[in-house]
């Protein structure tokens, strides 16, 4: 497996004089699982009790499940252009191997302050604790690009840390079914957390770390040259990954049924389908963005704001006590929640540029 794995990454050379090109389907899967999530939350926080079930909400309910999935693979695949189609350059830089980890510690502080417990000064102290302790989506994003880069600084080239990411993307996929029955109440709360959905955590690394490793391995296949990878070869080999991932899927879930009370994220063969879906669709989009030359500066900009854009529309609706969710809770109509999150879209899309603009004025001041 490992052997044919190398021949996948490998056997495809760069086109003689093809220079670096921005790989623009990430940039737009990212900003599709922006807006997607943006939009999903605010309707998912403000739609009405009475019209919440039915085909339709069942539909929309699997597609918002595609989300945070879409989010993780990008993060796989950003790691694999930024770190492994680079890895000389990035693991002789000391600076940048230090900055890797601390954008992986500062995503996991930020998932933690997002939670922070205000109950603990008046109401229900230890169930303010019990939901800051969760692991959720960036805790979950910044723990594996901590592990990704420690795996990448200790492994003699890229080829190895493709391979460990394929057995941890299947460990975590596999496992799953085992951890989530993990009770984690008691002093190690805080870690059992990322193991198990049982204490609350949105985004335990069994499964969804899955996500990341599948995604650093993704790359690897489809551009193993990074963005000097010939523009031809992405598309048959994403179309592919999605077809072979679809069947395994398929396979794993004629196994075992989870057991009773298990949450259905702990399934491999539920999880490798959302991942082949997930892998069609940027096939999608790496047919998109064949006319594309440049993407409009906004989007590029907002393509590397999504931290931004997940903290704010994440404090305007659910801010302890003021935020949108408390004030209006489940009550509008559909075209009122639909209103609200398009609403929703352009103020967050306006903080990010904004908060963009702050940044760059900030770093010209400093000279």
């Amino acid at each position: 497996m490992s052997r044919a794995l190398a021949f996948v990454v490998d056997s495809a050379p760069a086109a003689a004089g093809v220079r670096g090109r921005r790989i623009h389907f990430v940039d737009l899967l990212r900003l599709v699982a922006s807006f997607q999530m943006i939009v999903g939350h605010t309707v998912d926080a403000l739609l009405a009790e009475s019209l919440r079930s039915g085909p339709v909400y069942d539909g929309w309910t699997w597609v918002r499940g595609l989300t945070s999935v879409s989010f993780m693979v990008a993060a796989g695949l950003s790691f694999h252009l930024s770190t492994l189609a680079r890895f000389e350059a990035h693991v002789s830089d000391r600076s940048k191997v230090i900055a890797r980890f601390r954008r992986g510690g500062w995503l996991m502080l930020v998932g933690y302050l997002l939670h922070f417990p205000a109950g603990i000064f008046g109401g229900d102290a230890a169930a303010a604790m019990r939901e800051f302790l969760i692991a959720d989506v960036l805790q979950c994003i910044g723990l594996c690009i901590v592990m990704l880069e420690g795996i990448t600084v200790l492994s003699r080239g890229p080829r190895r840390v493709v391979m460990i990411s394929a057995a941890l993307a299947a460990l975590f996929f596999f496992v799953a079914p085992l951890t989530d029955g993990i009770d984690p109440s008691g002093p190690w709360r805080f870690a059992l957390n990322y193991l198990t959905h049982r204490g609350g955590s949105l985004f335990p690394l069994a499964p969804w770390a899955g996500y990341v490793f599948a995604g650093v391995v993704l790359g690897a296949v489809a551009l193993p040259h990074g963005t000097r990878t010939d523009a031809r070869l992405p598309l048959p080999r994403l179309l592919g990954a999605s077809a072979l991932v679809c069947l395994l899927g398929y396979a794993v879930g004629l196994g075992p049924a989870l057991a009773e009370g298990a949450h259905h994220n702990a399934s491999p063969g539920f999880n490798l389908l959302k991942m082949a879906v997930v892998f069609a669709l940027i096939a999608l989009l790496a047919v998109a963005e064949r006319p594309i030359t440049r993407l409009p500066k906004p989007l590029s900009i907002l393509a590397g704001e999504t931290l931004t854009l997940y903290a704010f529309h994440l404090l305007v609706l659910y801010a302890g006590g003021v935020g949108l969710y408390r004030l209006v809770g489940h009550s509008l109509s559909l075209p009122a929640a639909i209103g609200a999150a398009l609403g929703m879209l352009g103020l967050t899309c306006a903080v990010g540029l904004a908060w963009h603009r702050a940044k760059k004025r900030r770093r010209l001041a400093r000279g």
